[in-house]
């Protein structure tokens, strides 16, 4: 179930990584399975990487969605499977 892979505050926490673009957060949800497991891998491994990742905070992730639901906006996203 796609849920279970795609949490919202991860997604965003992913995505908004310095140096991660659409490709490559695709290429590691597809490599680890989802997004918090790929976010896990880059912090554990983030000196070793051939490209400079600057981790996105999990609580300004959070802050986004808390500012875009007051502000009425609601996040949309296709997915295949």
């Amino acid at each position: 179930m796609i849920t279970e892979h795609f949490s919202l505050p991860h997604c965003l926490q992913l995505i908004r990584c310095e140096n991660i673009g659409p490709i490559t957060y695709w290429q590691l949800v597809r490599k680890f399975g989802s997004s918090k497991a790929a976010i896990d891998y880059l912090s554990s491994n983030v000196a070793s990487l051939k490209k400079k990742i600057t981790i996105f905070p999990l609580d300004q992730a959070y802050r986004e969605i808390d500012r875009h639901q007051k502000s009425g906006i609601h996040y949309g996203a296709k997915f295949r499977q």
